[in-house]
């Protein structure tokens, strides 16, 4: 079982199972208060998360000098889990996002196109929110819906997709479990390629195998799949973050970073496919680790990155 698993997503049933429920009756700023007693708690009981933060919050210091906080980081998280139940309940208020000026319009070409793309998030921010770069299109006044796949490590998809459509009848997203990677789900991830969507997964979540490259200092783990999956269905990829304007707001805003990667996917053999993967994920590495030191409490990784 994998470390990350072995600690858990930090209270991620409990503060769900509440944040649904809650998340359709309460305006966004109560929400936000209700976070500070919430992760107040989760501060206290748990030690390993704590730990592991510490140490990650260390090595951020080692490169910018400023002094760090665990427990903002926590409280940011709870923020965090907030806007991801917003995200799910299509709560979402695009105008509140910033796209900067990187590859955002590439991005959207090739989707105006009908060309699907990976797109490698990160525990950094929330990618609930980079699903509003298909509702960028919606302003650009296209007739057209961008179908999304989210390909998670659970097993509970099917009845988490149901929940979705009953919390947002529009929604376009669909997750799926990366346990299933067979046949079955090559050709669901083909589909939904096929049709011009975007396929969702995080980049710095280690694996059953794993990509070794230096990240903060350090050399770490990083899911090798992540990188391998663009070049084996021959598509482009897009390193995407999507993190809050300040840390700890009570208002929604947000910044939108999205980079291409330039590393060429047409690769047709094993060993070539390989050597794109380990580009692509020192690449996506270097774009994670830049804008993890921008904004150092959003990254929420609760166990020890590092360790081998």
């Amino acid at each position: 079982m994998k470390k990350w698993q072995r600690t858990g997503d930090l209270g991620s049933a409990f503060w769900f199972s509440v944040m649904l429920s809650l998340v359709r009756i309460l305006p966004h700023a109560v929400l936000v208060l209700i976070a500070f007693p919430v992760s107040a708690v989760y501060f206290v009981i748990a030690s390993g998360a704590r730990k592991a933060t510490r140490k990650y919050l260390d090595k951020v210091a080692s490169f910018t000098g400023r002094k760090l906080s665990v427990w903002k980081s926590f409280l940011a998280f709870s923020i965090t889990l907030i806007e991801k139940c917003e995200g799910w309940a299509g709560k979402l208020d695009y105008s509140h996002l910033h796209f900067h000026a990187d590859s955002v319009d590439e991005f959207n070409d090739a989707l105006k196109s009908g060309q699907g793309v990976f797109l490698i998030v990160s525990h950094l921010g929330s990618a609930e929110e980079m699903r509003a770069l298909s509702g960028e299109l919606a302003k650009n006044k296209l007739d057209m819906k961008i179908p999304v796949l989210s390909i998670v490590d659970f097993d509970v998809t099917g009845k988490f997709n149901a929940m979705l459509k009953k919390l947002n009848p529009d929604s376009m997203l669909n997750l799926f479990s990366i346990r299933n990677m067979g046949p079955e789900g090559i050709g669901i991830i083909q589909e939904t390629l096929d049709r011009g969507g975007i396929v969702i997964i995080a980049g710095d979540r280690s694996g059953d195998r794993n990509i070794e490259t230096g990240f903060l200092g350090e050399s770490a783990p990083f899911p090798f799949g992540a990188f391998y999956l663009p070049s084996l269905f021959g598509v482009p990829s897009y390193f995407g973050i999507c993190v809050r304007s300040r840390d700890i707001s009570f208002k929604k805003s947000y910044e939108i970073y999205v980079e291409r990667n330039r590393n060429k996917p047409e690769a047709q053999t094993k060993s070539a496919r390989k050597l794109f993967a380990g580009a692509s994920c020192s690449d996506y590495a270097v774009f994670l680790e830049k804008h993890t030191l921008e904004y150092p409490y959003q990254w929420y990784n609760f166990y020890d990155f590092w360790s081998k």
